[in-house]
């Protein structure tokens, strides 16, 4: 097998090679108060609320807050269609409001959407928005969005779930690094994959969330009722090699039975793998289930989604049985589910389900007819009045969710409408189109939008990225002449503006603080810590949804004057850090925790903790584990950064953004104990402020250093 490292170092020279004419878009950005008050009397509440980077349509919503607990496994809409459980519920959602960049109010009348007054309490709100005048714009023009029928996914985060400073769109076989050059085909990464006789690919992959040189793709032997998942090495211009030392049936996880090649692909979380399986269309056979696997290919868990998927016996002619889901998306370990041929959306979690055992746990919301909403049921021109599973529906090319798990689900055909967007816990918001000049009109060779998939991860690329599909392709075999694709807009990847927000507001009387909270734990004020001892810096956090992922930890050493930074990028959720306590002596140290974002205020000791000599020499570290400041700083173009190791250890030291964005490995090796050097040349990066981690032997330091150009 080829070395990963030199297969992903070609793979990322390509963006080294596009920086010439690199896709690089202007971002929409929404911003309004984290916390607005209001006495919920019933007279109009005028929200500010500013538009940066692009025109947006923008919708507010007002959802319950803190009420997910006391909704459990709620059945109700027009036939018993939709489901909540354990998800706060909207109570309003406005119009869609057309803003340009800059300040704009949002008016809201105080009342819920059945018209009553929204009693006094504390609520969320969430604003949601996308570019909806600008033309939207190529990413990248021949990476190949009809080979799997539907748009194919993008990851956005690091083996570390940070931003990447590159998302990477991916099929089975392609790859393309989103900010190349849109129009050089040279950089489309490709490898060819030769499945064992009688197997075929079914939908999208994943990348493995370890080492993105691997990814997992779902299998299936139709002739012989077997569908499984198998791993891949990616080598670009080359045969892909499977993994033939993987799963409990190598090269195969463990196999399940199908009947058809219908599958959502594999997605995966970082803790499991995830796929479904799907029957014929007009099957007689209830088919449709999902299935969790272990990162070492053995299944988890199966789950029968059949008595939402699948209609009754004596379904009507011309209406299907089986309805999917035969596409999915995950995002924060939540999993949403489509069918093509179905009215269906659905949420689901699998650590819920799993850490529970019971069965209606992984259920989030599902959404059959969605108040009226992704389907057409109702219509009098429907022909199978509320059957879920037929041409009635709206029919699904994609789903995706963005960071505030609100749902875009693109459509397939549709001059009216490209994609439409769902709440939270499932509510229709609205239909929404794209502007590309060309889909207003049925007798053109529009170009429509099918496919709709979502970057929202902090990164430079954070938007909607939609297929620009040829109307011609889908509607030939119905006999009509659509004429030939227009070449500049015929196929490809193409971005458009798109940003959602949160906060609360809430009652004088009801408000209790800010809409998330750090709070530190340890070291607690007034007591004495060891110098040159490891101690554990512990911290809580609560509404943790309102808090950024990770944290920055700093440490002063005379009340707050100066700031030392211990670490930039801590998992929030962690709650505990390692700290090597410095040798330097002193009765007034701190210690402080932000959000990364700065949304929420800092956690700092509330009273000044001394560090003093150990109790005795025994105690005493006898190497310093140590990072210096760089020098020089600020720096133009080149500094270097000097560091002590206390024992011998395997030791990285990385370079990242202010977004958290690893810009540059200078180790990453085992090393001996004592001081080392690495020289850091920012040459290609532009002027700013940025972090340097260290990593060894399990402790962590950083520093902060800034580049002048």
């Amino acid at each position: 097998m080829k070395k990963p490292i030199l297969i992903l170092m070609l793979f990322l020279a390509s963006a080294v090679a596009s920086h010439a004419a690199e896709f690089s878009p202007t971002l929409l950005t929404i911003e309004a108060d984290p916390v607005i008050m209001y006495e919920f009397d019933g007279e109009p509440i005028t929200i500010p609320v500013e538009i940066g980077g692009t025109p947006a349509s923008v919708v507010f919503c007002l959802y319950t807050d803190g009420m997910a607990d006391t909704i459990t496994n709620t059945v109700n809409g027009f036939l018993g269609w939709h489901q909540v459980n354990k998800v706060d519920t909207c109570l309003y959602y406005s119009a869609q409001h057309d803003f340009d960049p800059g300040p704009n109010l949002i008016i809201w009348d105080g009342l819920d959407l059945d018209g009553a007054v929204v009693p006094s309490g504390t609520y969320t709100y969430y604003l949601w928005g996308h570019d909806n005048k600008s033309l939207i714009q190529r990413a990248a023009r021949y990476v190949d969005v009809l080979s799997v029928g539907r748009i194919s996914h993008i990851r956005d985060t690091d083996t570390n779930g940070l931003p990447l400073a590159n998302p990477i769109w991916h099929t089975n076989s392609e790859r393309w690094l989103i900010g190349n050059n849109p129009e050089n085909e040279s950089l489309l990464s490709q490898t060819a994959i030769t499945l064992p006789s009688g197997w075929e690919i079914r939908g999208i992959p994943a990348l493995d969330p370890a080492d993105f040189n691997y990814e997992y793709i779902n299998v299936a032997n139709v002739s012989e009722k077997q569908g499984s998942l198998m791993k891949l090495c990616f080598v670009p211009d080359g045969e892909a090699e499977i993994c033939t030392d993987w799963g409990a049936e190598a090269p195969f996880a463990e196999l399940y039975s199908t009947h058809d090649n219908i599958s959502a692909g594999v997605v995966s979380d970082g803790r499991y793998l995830y796929t479904t399986n799907m029957g014929k269309l007009e099957s007689y056979v209830p088919e449709s289930d999902f299935y969790i696997y272990s990162m070492d290919g053995a299944i988890v868990k199966h789950i029968d989604l059949s008595s939402w998927w699948c209609l009754k016996e004596g379904y009507p002619e011309g209406a299907f049985l089986n309805g999917g889901p035969d596409v999915f998306f995950e995002r924060h370990g939540k999993l949403l589910l489509g069918g093509h041929i179905s009215c269906l959306c659905q949420m689901i979690d699998p650590h819920r389900f799993l850490e529970s055992a019971d069965s209606e746990e992984i259920f989030v919301w599902s959404n059959g007819n969605g108040d009226f909403f992704l389907d057409n049921g109702f219509a009098a021109t429907a022909t199978h009045k509320w059957v879920c599973n037929s041409y009635d529906s709206d029919q699904k090319a994609s789903v995706a969710l963005d960071d505030m798990l609100f749902s875009i689900v693109g459509l397939y055909v549709s001059a009216r409408k490209s994609f439409a967007v769902t709440g939270p816990d499932g509510t229709g918001i609205g239909y929404f189109k794209v502007n590309n000049e060309r889909n207003g009109d049925y007798t053109k060779a529009d170009g429509l939008v099918r496919g709709v998939t979502i970057i929202d991860s902090g990164t430079a690329f954070d938007g909607l990225y939609c297929d620009n599909r040829g109307f011609r392709r889908f509607g030939c075999s119905s006999g009509i002449d659509y004429g030939e694709p227009i070449e500049d807009f015929r196929n490809g990847l193409y971005f458009l503006g798109h940003d959602s927000i949160r906060g609360q507001i809430s009652s004088c009387a009801d408000y209790v603080g800010p809409p998330g909270n750090i709070t530190l734990i340890a070291p607690a004020g007034g007591e004495t810590i060891a110098a040159g001892q490891e101690t554990d810096i512990l911290w809580s956090v609560t509404g943790s949804h309102y808090i950024a992922e990770h944290v920055t930890i700093e440490y002063s050493p005379d009340n707050g004057k100066t700031w030392e930074t211990l670490d930039a990028v801590v998992r929030a959720k962690d709650g505990r850090f390692v700290w090597q306590v410095p040798t330097i002596i002193s009765t007034e140290c701190r210690i402080r925790i932000s959000d990364l974002r700065n949304i929420t205020p800092s956690a700092i000791s509330e009273n000044v903790f001394t560090v003093d000599v150990p109790s005795s020499v025994e105690d005493a570290a006898p190497h310093t584990f140590a990072l210096s400041q760089n020098s020089p700083n600020p720096f133009n173009p080149v500094t270097t950064i000097t560091y002590n190791l206390a024992r011998e250890a395997h030791t990285t030291l990385s370079v990242y953004s202010v977004s958290g964005q690893k810009v540059e490995t200078l180790a990453d090796d085992f090393m001996l104990a004592g001081r080392h050097n690495a020289v850091f040349d920012g040459s290609n990066l532009a002027s700013g402020i940025y972090f340097y981690r260290l990593e060894a032997g399990g402790m962590v330091k950083s520093g902060k250093m800034m580049l002048m150009k």
